[in-house]
């Protein structure tokens, strides 16, 4: 998932399997809108936007190597990362 996340470039679509606590598991596709890095927390950020649901935005974070994935505020398990 790690080389998968470094290719991803503005535009590209993706589809991420994940469990929330508001909806269950739930398989979505995203559009990947922009990257971001902080210095003062050496943490990456790429904000995605769902195509078809809800219009806040999606968040995956890379920090020490580990990928997180986050639903607005609202942290979540996810189980797949595949571009489309």
């Amino acid at each position: 998932m790690l080389t998968t996340y470094q290719q991803l470039k503005k535009g590209d679509q993706i589809k991420i399997s994940f469990s929330s606590a508001y909806s269950g598991n739930q398989e979505k596709l995203f559009n990947v809108d922009r990257r971001s890095y902080s210095k003062k927390y050496k943490t990456e950020k790429l904000k995605l936007f769902c195509v078809d649901g809800p219009k806040c935005p999606f968040f995956l974070y890379l920090r020490e190597g580990n990928l997180r994935f986050a639903w607005s505020d609202m942290a979540c398990s996810f189980y797949t990362l595949e571009k489309v």
